[in-house]
């Protein structure tokens, strides 16, 4: 096994602060110590809470944009040749890795770290991933309905809707979604609802404020479908 260099890095951002497309040579986890991020790269978009860590590979271009006030810690690895994530991937951190990860970003030259980082790899090897991802669309006429979907979630259109407004077949807008999102019209919708009710969350919208908002019809239907995409109720999810 080669020798895995560990640094971190801790900064501060306020509401709204956009870090702009980077990159890093190094791998990167990424973790909010408080607040909430939306982090883009290529054609996914994750809302990282605090219980959340992004995985970054090396030279993947990302950004960041800070939907509360956010304390991030960041760890960067070095190694390339441990069978890591080729991609993007959020991680639910468990309370040990969170404080190894703090005490990296807030102590870059620690005395500790030829103890921590033995700790580090063996909580990365046992590590959740959480489907907390939206898959952005990328031919013209998708991106027009993600344009409306990301401004108006609640919109209601049918895909057949879509395709009449947009002279598409709609069958032809079927395939092309699943080819660039993996997903039906509705799963995507639905993904895309459920990122922009995290969002709101995050602002302090209530719960029912934020079911009507994303266009749910009653408050239970938001509550089931965002369980069943996040693994928690919507009242929970920041806990």
């Amino acid at each position: 096994m080669s020798t895995i260099a560990v640094s971190g890095y801790a900064a501060e951002y306020v509401h709204g602060e956009h870090v702009e497309p980077h990159i890093h040579q190094e791998h990167q986890i990424v973790h909010a110590q408080s607040g909430v991020m939306r982090v883009s790269s290529g054609t996914a978009t994750w809302i990282i809470p605090p219980d959340r860590a992004l995985w970054v590979p090396a030279r993947t271009e990302h950004e960041i944009v800070c939907l509360t006030t956010v304390a991030t810690r960041t760890v960067y690895l070095s190694d390339a040749g441990r069978g890591l994530p080729t991609s993007c991937e959020v991680w639910r951190v468990s309370p040990l890795l969170r404080e190894v990860i703090i005490r990296f970003a807030d102590e870059p030259e620690t005395p500790l770290a030829a103890h921590l980082v033995p700790v580090l790899i063996a909580e990365l090897d046992r590590l959740d991933t959480v489907p907390i991802n939206f898959s952005r669309a990328r031919s013209h006429k998708l991106l027009k309905i993600q344009e409306v979907l990301l401004a108006d979630p609640a919109d209601k259109r049918t895909l057949n809707q879509w395709a009449a407004e947009l002279g598409a077949l709609p069958r032809t807008l079927m395939r092309r979604l699943k080819f660039e999102t993996g997903m039906t019209y509705r799963q995507w919708r639905r993904q895309i609802r459920i990122l922009k009710a995290i969002e709101a969350l995050a602002t302090g919208v209530s719960v029912t404020g934020v079911a009507y908002d994303v266009g749910y019809e009653t408050t239970s239907a938001f509550i089931e479908a965002f369980r069943q995409h996040t693994g928690r109720t919507p009242a929970r999810y920041f806990d």
